[in-house]
């Protein structure tokens, strides 16, 4: 038995009875001969090939991690870590499931790994993400995006510094105020 690919290493289970087998170990084409003796004379050999291909498996899409953002900041989505089995080059098809009503929010591109969209309105924003290596269409996977207007500050600030205060020249947030109560002066030196 011989290979096409001259890193197999397949070999038949037994050379010298009227079966044998051998598993492929690398796509290609074997060939096997085979010629049988009587006892005084080997018979004419007969030529074989045996093609082995890898079975297609479809791949699996990653729409990336959920996102709390700000409504109206762009938002980068990430499809980077799909995968295929097969390592075929893979396309991406990107679609939104879920938008807040009277969104008109829309992709800027629905066939590249990593599109980004702005979130006009606040509320959900699912999206699905469906990649294919030309054979075979991987099971969607979703992505959801949260857009508020405001986010929210944390009631305690554990660091060791004072923090004084945020401003914004956005028009619909309101400036946020938050101090340490461990950082204030003691009421005695006022």
């Amino acid at each position: 038995m011989t290979s096409s690919s001259l890193s197999s290493t397949a070999s038949l289970s037994s050379t010298t009875t009227f079966d044998s087998s051998f598993t492929a170990d690398l796509d290609g084409r074997y060939f096997l001969a085979l010629a049988v003796n009587n006892g005084i004379t080997d018979s004419v050999a007969d030529a074989i090939t045996i093609t082995s291909t890898t079975a297609n498996i479809a791949p699996t899409a990653n729409a990336g991690i959920d996102q709390t953002v700000t409504t109206s900041q762009q938002v980068q989505l990430s499809g980077s870590l799909s995968d295929d089995p097969n390592n075929d080059p893979l396309n991406y098809r990107w679609s939104f499931t879920l938008r807040p009503t009277n969104s008109s929010a829309s992709l800027s591109s629905t066939l590249v790994a990593s599109p980004r969209f702005v979130p006009d309105l606040d509320g959900t924003y699912t999206l699905s993400l469906i990649v294919d290596d030309n054979l075979l269409d991987s099971p969607p996977d979703s992505v959801t995006i949260t857009a508020a207007s405001t986010a929210s500050v944390s009631d305690d600030f554990a660091g060791n510094g004072t923090l004084t205060g945020y401003t914004t020249n956005k028009p619909d947030v309101l400036p946020v105020r938050q101090q340490n109560r461990r950082a204030l002066p003691s009421q005695s030196n006022r």
